[in-house]
């Protein structure tokens, strides 16, 4: 295989004819003799099939790319255990002095820093190499190649590769959350796991908006980076409780930057100790900040020239 394929190799090697399948044309045809209803739960199921094989076959692309280059899994291991034991010092140097702070003890606090864990390796593998990538992908032109696939063009950009050595967190994250989880008396009960799902997928959809419209500036702007890494800054913060920050600074990493519902939240879940109410919050700001990103990536779109003429 080459061993320089790169993320623009991987959306080539998609075909268009599985997305056009024949199953696919059934699905969406069934509906004209159905129900309304029925029309629109089919054209639903067929496009969560069509996308499923098509993120499938990037996974597969970036895992085999990957795999080329095994001592890069080694120095990723490594280096993730050294951040993890350099984030636990300065945990320690926290709780030297005091057995709780701001409400948290050791224990419930190294419980969030798993779920941190978890939740920027979710984020780093899935998203991370994308949204880096997008910026060079408009000035450069190959937006244009892009543009030409029978598929989401957002869908492509934002999922089209995958960082499968970046699953090495979500592996450490979740073994320090079993073993923090049961010094702290977590009860593993399937109410309470999709509880702290529910509050981290609502960080993610949250994270993904922001970052996603972000990177959608470089559409008049050359230079986004720092635009870019800037909530990424904040969201360092979501190594600890929310409540170790005071107002406004609290009500920022809550509203702006997505800390608590990546991290915060899912931890008091786990601990049972989470405010439910804010749950239908976070849900509507994750659906109304998803859908402003996608409005705004289509006004750019239709503002688009290419930068390949």
């Amino acid at each position: 295989m080459d061993t320089k394929i790169n993320g623009a190799d991987a959306l080539a090697s998609v075909r268009p004819e599985p997305i056009g399948s024949a199953q696919d044309r059934l699905v969406e045809g069934h509906g004209s003799t159905s129900s309304p209803q029925t029309g629109v739960a089919n054209e639903l199921l067929g496009s969560v099939r069509k996308y499923g094989r098509l993120w499938r076959r990037f996974l597969v692309v970036s895992a085999m790319r990957q795999a080329e280059y095994r001592f890069n899994l080694w120095l990723n291991l490594v280096q993730a255990g050294a951040e993890l034991g350099l984030t636990l010092v300065l945990y320690l140097a926290y709780y030297s002095f005091s057995d709780e702070v701001a409400g948290w003890t050791r224990t419930q606090a190294l419980v969030l820093l798993g779920v941190f864990w978890i939740f920027d390796g979710v984020w780093s593998a899935l998203f991370t190499p994308n949204l880096r990538r997008l910026s060079g992908t408009i000035q450069d032109g190959a937006l244009d190649f892009v543009l030409m696939r029978p598929a989401s063009t957002q869908f492509l950009v934002s999922c089209g590769s995958v960082n499968v050595r970046e699953l090495i967190k979500v592996a450490i994250g979740a073994v320090l959350v079993g073993y923090a989880g049961n010094a702290a008396g977590v009860s593993w009960r399937l109410e309470t796991l999709a509880g702290a799902v529910a509050f981290g997928l609502c960080g993610l959809a949250l994270m993904y908006a922001l970052r996603f419209a972000n990177v959608t500036v470089t559409f008049w702007a050359l230079r986004v980076g720092e635009l870019y890494s800037l909530p990424y800054t904040l969201y360092d913060g979501a190594r600890f409780p929310v409540t170790y920050f005071k107002p406004p600074m609290r009500e920022v990493l809550t509203y702006v930057v997505p800390a608590a519902f990546a991290t915060t939240f899912p931890a008091q879940a786990l601990l049972g100790t989470a405010d439910y109410r804010m749950l239908p919050i976070g849900m509507a700001l994750a659906g109304g900040a998803l859908f402003g990103a996608n409005r705004f990536w289509r006004y750019a779109l239709r503002h688009y020239s290419s930068a390949s003429s």
